[in-house]
């Protein structure tokens, strides 16, 4: 698996479960993290990046917010419920 790191202010940048032009990178010379960003950004244009495969229930109870057409999100629904 990876490695968790604090990023403070990491959250800051806006996310979108689709995102796949932004990214955090270790910059391992400078010990910190550059975001990595494959589109232009004009002035005062939000950056977005993906907080990672997060269901809504996650983003939830990490960020505080959830996201209409998130396609990590999903439900659990016990055999028991649907046998019965």
């Amino acid at each position: 698996g990876g490695q968790w790191a604090m990023l403070p202010l990491a959250d800051m940048f806006n996310h979108d479960s689709s995102c796949r032009e932004s990214r955090l990178v270790e910059n391992e010379v400078l010990g910190a993290f550059d975001v990595v960003t494959a589109v232009s950004v004009r002035a005062g244009e939000p950056v977005r990046i993906s907080y990672g495969p997060l269901t809504n229930n996650k983003l939830l109870a990490f960020y505080g917010f959830s996201e209409d057409d998130n396609p990590w999100d999903s439900i659990s629904i016990p055999e028991a419920d649907i046998l019965s």
